[in-house]
């Protein structure tokens, strides 16, 4: 009776490991069998998340869209990873809009706030949509205006949606670095201009006349100032953070100009009546951006300057900038972020690098230079987005100042 126990327990374990082995070996054919066909959906899925197949605006056929605005249709809009969105919307009511806002988001402005039958108005509404990563799509975003019937005088409110891609290129924080000043010209009111960095350099307006403000058509980024090539200027006081020595710098703008018959200043602080010191930025009698500077009684190696050869004499919005690296053999004059040759003017100062303390002790001056009428004096047309930085911008970063107007600081 013991041995038959004994044997029945020799027997249950040999079929415990025999089905312990059973089992062992079907787990393993069974991965074997389908554990492929696991790999191969993770790569695949892994592969689809990459090319963007999981993307929402895919779903909805990967187009950009843009509506229900009420009386406006909108003509175009872009929103950057921030959330900030940008509007140009066009008047279709057939009448005259007044009081128009966006009341989306943080921060809302738009402008003109009045706009005529078939006029324009453009709108910037900071965090108005969720933010997200350059290049991701978005479904059905909110932007809520707000607006009044100029006929009626009744107020109307409507929730437009746009759906996209987040656009980044206009938030390069490697552009803000070294970044001194940035005159916007989006306050109407007062002779005040603020500066939108934190180094507060506002800029002052001459008064009778003053600088006009701009509709949005004129302007490349909401408002701006037109001058009219008399005695019209923004002044701005010579601070740390605006005052040039012996360091690189770069100066960029938009500007738009018809009518040059001389040389007219864009921004200068040269000082021809005493350190005969500074630099200016302006446009030649040609239409074509030029460049001077000189350390003048300051010490160094003379006088510089430089022209380009493309005019833009033609009454449209362009992209003017200038870098000056100290250890370059000459300053860059770009154009709509194209770096443009160069000629010397006149052939005697040449248009090459110099050395030396450059600080003239005045005022920086948009527009606006009395002292040498024959070679420096008041712009005629507009003025927007001014920007001065206390480095040398690379090519890359001029090309993403052009291409972006509207990053944000």
């Amino acid at each position: 009776m013991a041995r038959n126990k004994h044997f029945q327990k020799r027997g249950s374990a040999r079929r415990f490991k025999e089905d312990g082995r059973s089992h062992s070996q079907s787990a393993l054919e069974y991965l074997v069998t389908y554990g492929w066909a696991f790999v191969a959906m993770v790569i695949i899925s892994i592969s689809l998340w990459y090319t963007g197949a999981f993307d929402p605006l895919s779903f909805a056929g990967g187009g950009k869209s843009c509506g229900g605005f009420g009386s406006f249709a909108c003509e175009d809009f872009k929103v950057d990873s921030s959330g900030t969105v940008k509007l140009t919307l066009l008047n279709t009511a057939g009448e005259q809009i007044n009081d128009v806002s966006i009341i989306s988001g943080s921060v809302g402005v738009c402008a003109p706030s009045t706009v005529g039958p078939g006029g324009k108005v453009s709108c910037t509404a900071n965090t108005a949509a969720p933010s997200g990563t350059s290049g991701a799509g978005f479904l059905g975003t909110q932007v809520r205006i707000a607006y009044a019937d100029a006929r009626s005088g009744i107020a109307h409110s409507d929730a437009g949606t746009v759906s996209g891609r987040y656009e980044d290129g206009c938030l390069n924080s490697q552009n803000m670095q070294g970044l001194s000043g940035w005159w916007k010209f989006e306050k109407e009111a007062g002779t005040l201009t603020p500066d939108s960095t934190s180094n507060h350099n506002d800029g002052t307006l001459s008064l009778s006349p003053g600088p006009a403000w701009q509709n949005a058509e004129n302007c490349k980024l909401g408002r701006c100032y037109g001058f009219n090539g008399s005695a019209m200027y923004v002044g701005i006081p010579p601070t740390s953070s605006t005052t040039i020595t012996t360091e690189d710098f770069t100066i960029a703008t938009w500007v738009s100009t018809a009518n040059v018959e001389k040389q007219i200043s864009i921004i200068t602080n040269y000082n021809s009546g005493g350190l005969e010191a500074g630099y200016l930025l302006g446009v030649n009698a040609s239409g074509n951006p030029t460049f001077e500077y000189s350390a003048g009684l300051n010490g160094g190696t003379g006088r510089n300057w430089c022209s380009s050869n493309t005019s833009i004499n033609n009454g449209a919005l362009h992209h003017v900038a200038v870098v000056v690296n100290r250890m370059a053999l000459a300053p860059l004059i770009y154009v709509d972020g194209v770096n443009i040759a160069t000629n010397d003017i006149p052939s005697s100062w040449g248009c090459h690098m110099i050395t030396g303390n450059i600080n003239s002790v005045v005022p920086l001056r948009i527009s606006g230079w009395t002292s040498y009428p024959p070679y420096g004096t008041y712009f005629n047309g507009s003025i927007d987005e001014v920007k001065l930085w206390k480095r040398a911008l690379s090519a890359s970063e001029i090309q993403n100042d052009y291409a972006c107007a509207s990053w944000t600081v």
